[in-house]
């Protein structure tokens, strides 16, 4: 007698069978993962992503990217390719995570998400460089800390004036990315008051010489 032969109608349920669990999961939301626990386990989900430079755009290899949850328990972690890429598994029974990112010389990222496949790039922000600005200070004078902050040289068009150069500021904070000088001088432009000249900055030679031009 030979041996037992497994009937058709087995074989064709148990290939049809977990086929319409699939379709019927896929139409009402929340039961894909009961369905995988019956027959399997789920596939994992990801946050993936690349991380960059705010401001040139160029990736960051070696950043330690943190996966928690919302309640601030460490989950995992992964560490930027050299393409800055990183990748970090979610645990299936959670509604909610944060990812964090940090790097010397940069602002900390943070950022909550749902559990989900989410792809999620991050910019590093570079810290800025602040400068108070006393009440009266002349633009000539709070030039020379910028200068001196952002280690470049700031002179003054041949058109300027000693008027010009003299022109008092407003008391505030003047900011700005330690690689974009020219952006912290245009954010200082805008305190001088009580003058009809209009500013502005010509790069004679990128982050190293900057000019301000003044104009009617």
């Amino acid at each position: 007698m030979g041996p037992s032969k497994t009937p058709n109608w087995i074989a064709i349920a148990a290939v049809v069978i977990p086929a319409i669990a699939l379709v019927v999961a896929a139409a009402v939301p929340g039961l894909l993962p009961h369905i995988f626990h019956w027959i399997g386990d789920p596939p994992k989900k990801f946050v993936n992503g690349v991380v960059s430079d705010a401001l040139t755009k160029a990736p960051m290899p070696g950043v330690v990217v943190k996966l928690q949850t919302n309640e601030g328990k460490l989950l995992t972690q992964d560490t930027t390719d050299h393409d800055g890429k990183f990748s970090l598994p979610i645990q299936s029974d959670l509604d909610g995570v944060t990812v964090l990112a940090s790097a010397d010389g940069y602002t900390p990222y943070e950022q909550k998400l749902p559990a989900q496949e989410t792809r999620n790039d991050i910019q590093l922000v570079r810290q800025k460089i602040r400068s108070s600005i006393p009440d009266g200070f002349t633009l000539e004078g709070a030039s020379g800390i910028v200068a001196n902050k952002q280690n470049i040289t700031v002179v003054f068009a041949k058109g300027c004036n000693k008027k010009d150069t003299s022109a008092s500021l407003n008391r505030g904070e003047i900011e700005g990315d330690p690689r974009a000088p020219e952006e912290m001088l245009k954010d200082l432009l805008t305190h001088v008051k009580g003058n009809s000249r209009q500013y502005s900055i010509t790069t004679i030679e990128s982050g190293k010489r900057y000019e301000i031009d003044c104009s009617s």
